[in-house]
């Protein structure tokens, strides 16, 4: 019986219901903008460059004297073949952040236009900020994915699992474009990129003070053409081999997806996590994720300025082994880590 449950949960995008979790982003863009909200985007392209794009409609922490949580962060992140990084920033008055119809604006920085006309999402993104200015044109290859069953998590059930303190506010968290097709171009110092490749895009939304919605997690997502894994051990994984998804859930029972020997950088009061060892098992699947530590590199950091909350994304080389029944396959790539740290 518990194998049974276990593999159920563990393969909850074969009965998630696509349609509620297209609504959920529906919801997204049409209702005021909550206490603690993101848009995400990770992406590679073909010849190796390496991108992180997010924004936040308010802040969930001040990170200079000089701001309030009340303002809008938008962040850009690039990595380039020979290991130079890039990041570009800006903050903007809340005021600047404003839904549209299937879509948004951010000021002059971003423009987001999105549909679902496919069934699957379609994001085309424009931005000029910091020094630097593009355009990304994101398509879905699969349906929406959720680490949670519906896509959301009430508060009372948030509480009775021993994630959080009470709130009343639902959580909603979905993966609207867990692998996708990207086209891009960048323009920086007068010199144009042109790109093609994969594509990552999550969104979240919790209308209350960021510390009653956890602790904090550790997150990866490990990148190569033809196998897409991401999650947090221990707590969900979504697995996708040569466009085919073999797995994505949740995880009750943690000896059969876990962590091991992680590495870790103590540069503020939390721990940042730089390395380690994934594994899954199943009667099936055997997966194992290492993360080269020693080929960490940082991509973005927000951080507090009077608090241990952070949020730190990086990226390390990686390797990846998935067997199913007597058939194994191995990959080498990277993968993103992301660090988050909610308590004060």
């Amino acid at each position: 019986m518990k194998d049974f449950i276990s593999d159920f949960f563990f393969h909850a995008y074969k009965w998630q219901p696509h349609s509620r979790l297209l609504k959920i982003q529906e919801k997204q863009f049409s209702q005021k903008p909550a206490k603690m909200q993101w848009w995400y985007y990770d992406f590679f392209s073909d010849d190796g460059l390496i991108g992180v794009l997010a924004f936040i409609p308010q802040k969930w922490w001040p990170d200079s004297q000089s701001v309030t949580t009340n303002d809008t962060y938008v962040m850009l992140s690039l990595r380039h073949v020979g290991g130079r990084v890039e990041q570009y920033v800006e903050t903007l008055d809340s005021d600047k952040f404003v839904f549209k119809d299937n879509g948004l604006h951010i000021g002059d920085c971003i423009t987001l236009n999105y549909n679902v006309e496919t069934g699957r999402s379609h994001h085309q993104l424009e931005f000029d900020f910091g020094g630097i200015r593009g355009r990304l044109d994101i398509a879905s290859n699969t349906d929406p994915f959720s680490a949670l069953p519906l896509g959301t998590l009430s508060g009372l059930a948030r509480m009775i699992g021993g994630q959080s303190e009470w709130s009343r506010s639902q959580f909603r968290y979905v993966s609207q474009i867990p692998a996708g097709a990207i086209q891009g171009q960048l323009v920086r110092v007068g010199k144009e990129i042109n790109f093609s490749g994969y594509a990552y895009h999550e969104q979240g939304r919790f209308d209350d003070e960021p510390h009653r919605l956890n602790k904090g997690w550790y997150w990866y997502h490990f990148l190569h053409p033809e196998c897409n894994i991401f999650g947090l051990p221990e707590g969900y994984i979504y697995v996708r081999m040569k466009d085919q998804v073999i797995l994505g859930g949740m995880c009750l029972f943690v000896e059969k997806y876990r962590m091991e020997k992680k590495k870790f950088e103590n540069k503020t009061s939390h721990n940042i996590l730089t390395g380690g060892r994934i594994r899954y098992e199943s009667k099936d699947i055997k997966i194992e994720i290492n993360l080269n530590s020693d080929t960490n590199q940082e991509l973005i950091q927000f951080n507090a300025i009077n608090t241990g909350q952070l949020w730190n994304t990086s990226v390390v080389e990686s390797s990846c082994s998935i067997k199913i029944k007597d058939k194994q396959h191995d990959f080498s790539g990277k993968a993103m880590l992301e660090t988050c740290w909610l308590q004060k």
